[in-house]
């Protein structure tokens, strides 16, 4: 019967809390050592990249920023179509200017 897993002979030996190349990347958890036998799909090790996890906060800051400013612009819309809403029929009656409605309909 043919064996599932397998020992794979390392290529780098890291040690934990080394530096990962030029970027910030530590090693905070090692799951398996050398020689250890393991599962596909198995958690070898937990790499941190400080770096990394700035650029993702900020990268969801400005997702927050973006998702109230399309807010503001879908209330400004509405506030646009309503007071058309109501604007129109008297521009139709000639009781307001056409130039007047517009600049009502402005946020």
């Amino acid at each position: 019967m043919p064996s599932t897993s397998s020992v794979c002979p390392p290529r780098h030996r890291i040690l934990r809390g080394e530096h990962l190349r030029a970027r910030q990347r530590y090693i905070a958890k090692r799951e398996a050592d050398i020689g250890d036998h393991v599962k596909a799909g198995q958690l070898l090790a937990e790499i941190v990249a400080p770096e990394l996890d700035h650029q993702i906060s900020q990268a969801e800051a400005t997702l927050g920023q973006l998702q109230a400013a399309l807010q503001q612009a879908q209330a400004n819309r509405e506030l646009a179509k309503v007071t058309w809403d109501r604007d129109g029929p008297l521009v139709k009656q000639g009781w307001l200017t056409r130039s007047r409605a517009r600049s009502t309909c402005r946020p």
